[in-house]
């Protein structure tokens, strides 16, 4: 459906003004198999939309009950309801037609509100055609409370050449919530009166008992006469909640040992346990059977059909007892009932404090009097603590993050192999100390010997060959002779010289942090082979791995303290010179790396050494220390 708001006309029609129509039949039932051609009059609609009003007791069932008469007496395809909220503005919008197919506000939600605001204004209906393939006739009408308007109804109809109809329709609809609601404030006000009414007369009993089972005795015979319920029980109870029955109506003792008044005490303990009313039969589809299950067992004890227990808080709303109603079942279903009960008994609840205090021993006296000055004493202790703890967590403090360290060599050397061979020796092991010229390993030099011995006699008979050949006065046989004396030489110089580099040598002081070859001694390794990694003990690199949720908090030339797990009281200061700009995965998390030199004097670092690490960060409020953390974490989960 498009709407043409260049098209719209606007009109306000008066409540007064509405014209009568249709009335609905005589049952809700019969609604949708009338003629909707019958006319009707304005009285008998009242009457009828007056019956649902006395179904509903909340305004929820009432709007879906009129919303039926609407649907069915003009051709409705939509019915909305808003009212006023925070700001004083009409915002959230809700449907209230449960027909299927019906139209969405959104549809034409600019203009819609347009003339709510126009509306609430006026305190008049607003109406306006939508144009388009389906002209559809819009239709705002407020609830008018008293002199203010705090609901809104609006209707979409389809366009007729005769529009009052559904116009009147939406007025009669309007007024039958104003009414709906003006007999709930009434209902209210009776409620109240009638309770402020009824405790009087209650109070006045009350002043005049003395002592705590004489006006246990008032609560439960006046509360029966003025509730005309079938009995009455009142029961008290201590700080562990545990029930104790002290008068039942028409009784002026109570036998513990029946079976009766035992079912009677666990009903009354059964509020005291929820700190809530509790009725039974509860039709309420979220009543849980077990909740009701000990006021069950009281009826059937006693022969009643219905009841009612309800606690009873002082003024601090403790609980001090509890009041049993064995009533009829029309009277649990009553408007307004349990509601003037809970009145009832936050009237009579101060009056039967008065009465307790009264009671009480001495020793009793002396105890709640020393409780509620220590109450007293330590909620102001706990007033000053909790405002000491917020004003330091206000004070700066240096944020240190914690990390995982491992030692490493500050400059790594590599020893590699001088040309193919076989190793015969080796000399050293990983953390072996070695200094610059020692020998770390041997090589085989027996096949170069071999080799070497079969190029000195080839050269021999190449320099006969030649000689043979310049006596013979064959030039070109001496000349190859001779490339071929000069290429021997050459290899006899290679193999000379591979001889001299038999022994592999430290090139500088340090530790052999990678080589271990003892396990490969005998095997062929060929020219520039890694055969050891070597590295110096004057200074060491200590590798920061900071995770990357720190990594905010953390830069270069920040300082940082390291303890290592072989020395766990010993500490290495240092400044953070280097942070590798590329994360890497260790232990399963993202970390990025901090190189931290280190001094090692007294040598007692050695590369592969682990530990901690805390990197003293800029000052943030000892709060934000504490607590930023969860405070991310949480809005990275509900926010982000």
């Amino acid at each position: 459906m498009s709407v043409h708001s260049t098209e719209q006309t606007h009109e306000a029609i008066s409540v007064a003004n509405l014209r009568s129509s249709q009335v609905p039949p005589t049952r809700r039932s019969d609604i949708r198999s009338q003629d909707q051609t019958v006319q009707f009059d304005q009285v008998a609609l009242f009457q009828w939309l007056s019956r649902i009003a006395n179904e509903c007791d909340t305004l929820e069932k009432f709007l879906k009950g009129c919303s039926e008469v609407v649907a069915c007496q003009s051709e409705c395809e939509g019915l909305w309801v808003t009212q006023k909220g925070e700001h004083q503005s009409f915002s959230q919008i809700y449907s209230i037609l449960a027909e299927p197919g019906a139209l969405e506000w959104n549809s034409f939600q600019a203009l819609g509100r347009r003339m709510i605001k126009l509306a609430a204004g006026s305190k008049q209906i607003q109406c306006s055609t939508i144009k388009g393939p389906s002209p559809k006739r819009l239709v705002i009408v407020p609830v008018i409370e008293q002199t203010t308007v705090e609901t809104m109804i609006a209707g979409c109809f389809k366009k007729e050449i005769d529009n009052s109809k559904n116009e009147w329709l939406m007025g009669i609809f309007a007024q039958c919530v104003s009414n709906w609601l003006s007999q709930k404030r009434l209902n209210k006000a009776e409620i109240r009166s009638r309770s402020l009414t009824d405790v009087v007369a209650l109070t006045n009993e009350l002043d005049r008992a003395e002592n705590l089972q004489s006006a246990s005795l008032i609560i439960v015979n006046q509360l029966k006469k003025l509730t005309q319920a079938q009995q009455v029980a009142f029961a008290t109870c201590n700080r562990n909640r545990v029930s104790k029955l002290l008068a039942v109506s028409d009784l002026e003792t109570v036998d513990h040992s029946l079976d009766a008044t035992r079912a009677t005490n666990l009903a009354c303990g059964q509020s005291q346990l929820l700190k809530q009313c509790v009725i039974y039969p509860d039709r309420r589809k979220e009543a849980n059977p077990s909740d009701t299950f000990p006021l069950e067992q009281y009826c059937k004890s006693n022969g009643f059909d219905a009841c009612v227990s309800m606690p009873v808080f002082n003024r601090e709303e403790q609980l001090i007892g509890s009041i049993l109603l064995a009533v009829a079942p029309k009277q649990v279903s009553e408007e307004g009932f349990v509601q003037y009960l809970t009145q009832l008994s936050q009237k009579i609840a101060s009056h039967l404090e008065v009465v307790l205090k009264a009671n009480r021993s001495l020793p009793q006296h002396v105890f709640n009097y020393t409780q509620e000055k220590l109450r007293t004493r330590i909620a102001q202790i706990a007033k000053w603590v909790l405002l000491g703890l917020g004003l330091m967590m206000l004070i700066p403090f240096p944020y240190k993050v914690n990390c995982n360290c491992e030692i490493q060599p500050v400059l790594r050397r590599f020893i590699a192999a001088p040309h193919d061979g076989v190793l015969e020796k080796n000399l050293v092991e990983n953390g072996d100390v070695v200094e610059n010229g020692q020998v770390v390993a041997n090589l085989d030099g027996r096949q170069l010997r071999i080799e070497l011995a079969g190029l000195d006699a080839e050269l021999k008979g190449i320099s006969k060959r030649r000689s043979a050949a310049i006596a013979s006065n064959q030039i070109a046989d001496a000349q190859i002779s001779f490339s071929q004396m000069k290429q021997k030489q050459a290899e006899i110089r290679l193999i000379n010289e591979q001889l001299k580099n038999l022994e592999i040598r430290s090139p500088i002081d340090g530790i052999i942090v990678a080589g271990d070859l003892e396990k490969v001694e005998g095997a062929p390794v060929e020219m520039g082979q890694t055969l050891f990694e070597v590295g110096p003990l004057d200074r060491m690199l200590a590798e920061i791995a900071i995770p990357e949720r720190e990594i905010p908090y953390v830069e270069p030339g920040m300082e940082i303290n390291i303890r290592l797990d072989a020395y766990p009281f010993k500490n290495w200061p240092g400044t953070i010179i280097k942070i590798h700009a590329k994360s890497e995965i260790k232990d399963q998390e993202s970390v990025f790396i901090a190189e931290v030199e280190l001094e090692n004097t007294d040598l007692n670092l050695k590369p592969g050494m682990k530990g901690r690490a805390k990197v003293v960060s800029n000052a943030y409020p000892i709060g934000w220390n504490l607590f930023h953390h969860p405070v991310e974490r949480l809005r990275y989960w509900t926010i982000w």
